[in-house]
């Protein structure tokens, strides 16, 4: 029987035969995924030691009953811990970067000010070619822990909050909430420094492998321990991933993300 709080370091697998396949060379200790909750890895991370935690919690994150006034209530008790902790390990100046439902990202909202978080920048993310009778939509909340030591450096200017981006296609998909690798190849574009990035909802891996495209170290955690093999996976073959073109719109019109 596996250890159900296993842990996984990244190394290099064994030579393969033809076709070989590129694969990183070996990477820091401090790359790791963790087979357990988010709170619990956080827990196990010292105080002020990383740039920026990235938030994408499911969509019923601390929900237990039907009535959707209680629930917003619940979302936000479900969030009081582990906003405590993502403030713990935050360094100064470092970011919250929190993707979610209109119902999901109000909830954040109040613990991440309750906890002393402030909201940086809102952005908007909506998806090419989506079907109209869907959502098309997705809110990313930015909020920072008081300091200078990260955020987004005075060098880069982003001339919309609006980003454009394809969803994730189905014969790419490892899982139904799976989101683009170049969505969060973006938002970490904007963090000053090469700070470590840590998700502790990392799911199939996608942000955890775009922190490692732009250079960050990065700890990554998830209880569904079948995801966590595909993130092992996936983050064993960074350089095939497939991305796809990211736009922002400015003044009615889509300018393409470049880099």
């Amino acid at each position: 029987m596996r250890d159900p709080e296993r842990s996984f370091t990244h190394t290099n697998p064994a030579p393969t035969t033809d076709p070989p396949l590129r694969l990183k060379p070996r990477l820091h200790k401090s790359r790791q995924l963790l087979n357990c909750k988010a709170v619990k890895l956080l827990k196990s991370l010292p105080k002020d030691s990383v740039s920026a935690v990235i938030l994408d919690p499911p969509a019923l994150f601390g929900i237990g009953s039907e009535d959707e006034e209680t629930q917003v209530d619940e979302m936000i008790a479900g969030f009081l811990t582990l906003s405590d902790q993502v403030f713990r390990v935050l360094a100064p100046g470092g970011a919250s970067i929190f993707l979610g439902t209109p119902r999901s990202t109000s909830a954040w909202e109040v613990v991440a000010s309750w906890v002393g978080l402030s909201l940086s920048a809102e952005i908007i993310v909506l998806w090419l070619g989506s079907d109209p009778s869907l959502s098309n939509s997705m809110t990313v909340r930015w909020h920072t822990k008081p300091g200078m030591r990260y955020g987004f450096p005075m060098k880069v200017t982003v001339p919309s909050n609006v980003v454009v981006c394809s969803a994730v296609s189905d014969h790419s998909r490892h899982c139904p909430t799976q989101m683009p690798v170049e969505l969060f190849n973006y938002l970490i574009s904007l963090l000053a420094g090469k700070g470590t990035i840590v998700d502790p909802f990392c799911g199939t891996g996608s942000a955890l492998i775009a922190a490692e495209m732009c250079g960050h170290p990065w700890v990554g955690g998830d209880k569904d321990e079948d995801k966590i093999d595909i993130a092992k996976r996936r983050l064993m073959l960074v350089d095939i991933e497939e991305l796809k073109p990211m736009y922002l719109w400015v003044e009615g019109r889509l300018q393409k993300v470049e880099g």
